[in-house]
């Protein structure tokens, strides 16, 4: 465990005595007057990890001064104790309307102040422990998102599983890859996120490509997406057909990777 820095003050002379006798090996040790000044410059220039007041007879002006020292460091990782009798640490708290992180009633033997400043100090390293791994997953959490949300999203609209799949298996790696089976799940996928970029198969059932393209082409909101059709249609009429809509690719199948990814980087790099 840490040897704390414990800077000691108060009027109980004899329980800093007995710091010093029996507890050296345990902590650094410095002891304080409770003048403002010199309590104030201890605490500035050696930086304690425990301010311990050693409770004997403090006059209210005393216990005042005390107060404005802690305000004043107050935003500093110095954990404040007292010891004393029950009286005492209820007079001081009464009257500097200061709550301590620990206090110590005596009558207690050294060992008891050990016990009882260690378990508190560790206490306090489990939670900032407990907070550091905590805010790190946040951290790595948060990180991970933002990467997500920076990939570009490619939604493929095409009827064939091992389309989809060989796309996915080529692209998932640098893109975030949707897939729709149909114009209906594609419709219904952009209310939710809007791509980035489609390729869409040319021939599907219900709606096929060119009357996907058409209406997406008549909505404000995807009128700017790039689209690129897949398709393995190769009847000049038909392949003039979609190139008067001005689509941003035309990609025949079977898919060659190369010229698909060159194709779709045009738009998203």
């Amino acid at each position: 465990m840490a040897k704390y820095k414990v800077l000691l003050t108060g009027n109980n002379t004899a329980v800093m005595d007995d710091f010093f006798n029996h507890l050296l090996d345990r902590f650094e040790l410095m002891t304080s007057s409770l003048h403002f000044e010199d309590l104030d410059i201890h605490i500035k220039l050696w930086e304690p990890d425990i301010l311990l007041a050693c409770l004997h007879g403090e006059s209210s002006e005393e216990i005042s001064r005390f107060a404005r020292v802690l305000q004043r460091h107050g935003d500093k990782t110095v954990y404040f104790f007292i010891i004393g009798t029950d009286s005492e640490c209820q007079d001081f708290q009464r009257y500097s309307k200061i709550v301590p992180d620990l206090v110590l009633v005596k009558p207690l033997t050294s060992a008891d102040i050990l016990r009882y400043i260690q378990n508190f100090m560790q206490k306090k390293e489990d939670e900032e422990e407990s907070e550091r791994i905590v805010s790190q997953i946040k951290a790595a959490q948060e990180a991970k998102e933002m990467a997500a949300a920076a990939r570009k999203k490619i939604l493929v609209v095409d009827d064939d599983p091992l389309i989809l799949k060989i796309v996915n298996s080529q692209l998932s790696n640098t893109y975030d890859v949707a897939a729709a089976i149909n114009a209906k799940l594609a419709y219904k996928f952009m209310e939710k996120k809007k791509p980035d970029l489609i390729l869409l198969d040319y021939e599907m059932p219900g709606e096929n490509g060119p009357e996907v393209f058409s209406k997406l082409r008549a909505m404000p909101e995807y009128e700017d997406i790039p689209i690129i059709f897949l398709t393995g249609v190769t009847d000049k009429d038909k392949i003039i057909s979609v190139l008067s809509l001005k689509p941003q690719g035309y990609v025949l199948k079977p898919l060659d990777m190369n010229v698909l990814q060159s194709t779709i980087k045009k738009f998203l790099d």
